[in-house]
């Protein structure tokens, strides 16, 4: 639940340095649909997979972007901060995505 708490900690931080996320529903369901996410398991439902949270912060005029995720990855559940810069030259998500846990 650490993780969890942390989680709401980083979001609130965010939305006092850039306003509100472009995503109004943190829950995220294995399939991808976005739902309101308000449970009492939900460090039984992170740790099964049945759902993720995340926010997303688009920033600079859309040429950064800041997602933050808590999420079963693969083994355990992880809580990631990924910064994308669109003025580079490679996808930044591509190889994040690429990296094993």
């Amino acid at each position: 639940m650490d993780k969890y708490y942390k989680y709401f900690s980083i979001k609130r931080d965010l939305f006092d340095e850039y306003d509100g996320s472009i995503n109004f529903k943190d829950g995220l369901t294995p399939g991808g649909k976005r739902v309101l996410y308000d449970s009492e398991d939900v460090e039984k439902d992170l740790v099964t997979g049945a759902i993720a949270l995340e926010s997303n912060w688009v920033i600079d005029k859309k040429k950064n972007s800041i997602s933050l995720m808590l999420a079963r990855v693969t083994d355990a559940v992880r809580l990631r901060v990924i910064y994308t810069d669109y003025n580079l030259k490679y996808d930044l998500d591509e190889l994040i995505d690429a990296q094993k846990y």
